[in-house]
């Protein structure tokens, strides 16, 4: 006991007081940027910060909200707005009492997190059909609600249902005598595409 009053609790108030998120995970953060064909220029807040595919350190602090356009030649442009939402570290400092701590992160930024850190974007020819741009749409808004849901739908595949994957199963139109199949074939494409792209680029191509 002893110890632990004189060097894990010093230690631990130094931690807090430092910033528990800014310590762990620092000011920037890697988002991974992509699209359908690859090589469009990622032009983050009218600059242009790499070719797709690309991962970027960003500073939370200053692009939250951030636009992005995903520009190529023959190719209509595409928007993406980068979100974020609280760090779970800076409620371990509020928790524990560590006043400073969550001052010092909210001050750096590391306080918020990339909310996806991953943005893909499917881009139509200049001269799409009809046809080419509902499926583009569809596709779209598939890719979007899986990457901003993944964590609460893998949840929901795992407890084998909630309100997430009953969404999804409508906006993927799966017929009330196909929900069965369409869980079961859900929940394999999780278990082999392990990160929230390529699952939502599983379940593209497999409705």
């Amino acid at each position: 006991m002893e110890i632990l009053r004189r060097v894990v609790f010093p230690a631990v108030c130094l931690l807090l007081a430092a910033g528990c998120a800014s310590i762990i995970d620092g000011r920037r953060e890697t988002v991974s940027f992509s699209s359908d064909p690859p090589g469009a220029q990622i032009i983050i807040n009218g600059k242009t910060m790499g070719v797709t595919p690309a991962s970027i350190f960003l500073e939370r602090s200053d692009y939250d909200k951030a636009n992005v356009i995903f520009k190529k030649e023959g190719y209509q442009d595409q928007q993406a707005t980068i979100q974020t939402s609280l760090n779970m570290w800076f409620w371990g400092n509020i928790l524990c009492g560590g006043f400073f701590g969550s001052s010092t992160d909210a001050a750096s930024g590391a306080m918020w997190k990339f909310s996806p850190n991953s943005y893909y974007s499917s881009m139509p020819p200049l001269k799409a059909s009809q046809a080419e741009w509902d499926r583009f749409k569809y596709e779209r808004n598939v890719r979007r609600f899986v990457l901003f849901t993944y964590e609460h739908l893998i949840s929901d595949l795992a407890q084998d249902g909630g309100e997430n994957l009953v969404s999804l199963m409508q906006l993927l139109s799966v017929k009330n005598d196909q929900l069965i199949k369409a869980k079961v074939r859900l929940q394999d494409l999780s278990h082999s595409n392990e990160n929230p792209l390529a699952f939502a680029n599983a379940v593209v191509r497999n409705f």
